[in-house]
């Protein structure tokens, strides 16, 4: 807790000085803790319906050109909601511009490996095939014993000799066992799954990324959708990928558009009515995929209004109550007269998100500098429409406009 920030009784400075989400970080202010949901209930509520109906693509986009709108936020808040849901997964992956379907498939795998829920994977398999076989070379007795002594994955060796006499063939066994369940799943993945997770599970990964030399026939997407049917023989019924900044892939893929698309086509197609994408776009990524090279993609998922979420820019009352989440997060003591947005008033929040356009990433980072322009008067004075015509550009990084301050007090405080 800094000192400097209790004279406006919160413990630090409420919002981020750059407002870009980072669900890995450990800062509140820009991992995605602080969210309302009142701002947001439009769009939480389409996006839980579309996903509720097994939509297998959806765009979150966004109504403006500029980023910053919330749609990370969004699928951020969903992405950890649905990870609590039994029988399913919930995978979050940041794309760059040069990130490929091929690039989304192997980093769900090893969001999977190192999630647990290949561990999972291992322990209902080895259960279903000691029941379904014959002669097992692991018992049903073993298999629940197994899964008992270690319920979180093991990240040293394994000793299986209290379950079975032969590892190897057991291995063998369960590749034979899986691989016959799905065509799909060719014998190298069981091989390497099994014979790394019943070994050293840590090993797994850089197993897995040998396979592109291993199956040259075969590619991401192959080795992908066959992890997935293992994972159904282990009764995963149903997977959530969340592919933040999407958009940022298919621009950068412009000049091989039709190959983009055509790989994400057969990744959708890999998991057909088992899973939903979420993914973000831009009205620029937007205009790309209504391309005709984006058709492969578009022509199974429509950017139409069943497929698409929309986020709208705040308006006045939103941004309040936005600004009020992330106060109340930082709050300490009881600020003057009871101000719930203490040590702004309305008017001026209201003024900060007109000039912010209604971006929230904007307004965010435009709070940050009313703060700290606000504490080095060493005064702390309260950030109303006075004090921030005093320190316009300090504090708005824009020169005072009065036509501009004229039109705000017309149009949105209705006082003109």
């Amino acid at each position: 807790m800094s000192e400097t920030f209790l004279k406006y009784c919160l413990k630090d400075n409420p919002f981020p000085k750059s407002a870009i989400i980072n669900p890995l970080s450990g800062d509140p202010k820009i991992n995605g803790t602080i969210f309302n949901e009142e701002v947001f209930e439009e769009e939480i509520a389409d996006l839980t319906s579309k996903i509720d109906r097994r939509t297998n693509l959806v765009y979150v986009s966004g109504t403006a050109w500029e980023r910053g709108l919330g749609k990370s936020a969004l699928i951020i808040r969903k992405w950890r909601e649905l990870q609590s849901k039994a029988k399913t997964s919930s995978i979050y992956v940041r794309a760059e511009s040069s990130s490929t379907p091929q690039a989304f498939c192997m980093r769900i795998v090893l969001q999977w490996h190192e999630k647990g829920l290949l561990w999972e994977t291992l322990k209902r398999c080895l259960l279903r095939y000691s029941k379904e076989v014959a002669e097992p070379r692991i018992s049903k007795e073993s298999a629940e014993v197994f899964a008992e002594r270690h319920p979180a994955l093991v990240t040293d060796r394994l000793d299986l000799s209290a379950f079975t006499y032969s590892k190897d063939l057991l291995v063998t066994e369960l590749v034979k066992w899986s691989s016959g369940k799905s065509e799909s799943i060719m014998p190298e993945i069981p091989t390497i799954f099994f014979k790394s997770y019943l070994s050293n599970p840590s090993t797994f990964p850089e197993e897995y990324r040998k396979l592109k030399k291993l199956l040259r026939e075969f590619d991401d997407i192959d080795y992908f959708k066959a992890v997935f049917e293992l994972m159904k023989l282990a009764e995963y019924e149903f997977h959530h990928f969340f592919i933040d900044q999407f958009e940022d892939s298919v621009v950068g893929h412009r000049r091989d558009l039709s190959e983009f698309t055509s790989d994400m086509r057969r990744v959708l197609e890999s998991c057909m009515n088992d899973a939903v994408f979420v993914v973000t776009v831009h009205p620029d990524s937007i205009s790309q995929l209504n391309e005709p090279e984006g058709s492969y993609l578009t022509s199974i998922a429509p950017l139409d209004k069943a497929h698409t979420v929309d986020i709208e820019t705040l308006d006045a009352s939103k941004a309040i109550e936005l600004v009020f989440s992330y106060l109340s997060f930082y709050r300490d003591g009881i600020p003057p007269e009871n101000n719930r947005i203490y040590p702004f008033n309305e008017e001026a929040i209201k003024y900060f998100n007109y000039l912010s356009d209604g971006i929230p990433r904007r307004l965010l980072e435009t709070l940050h500098n009313a703060i700290e322009v606000g504490i080095a008067t060493k005064q702390y004075p309260s950030v109303d429409l006075d004090f921030i015509r005093s320190k316009h550009e300090e504090t708005t990084g824009q020169k005072f406009d009065q036509k501009r301050f004229d039109d705000f007090y017309q149009n949105v405080l209705g006082s003109g």
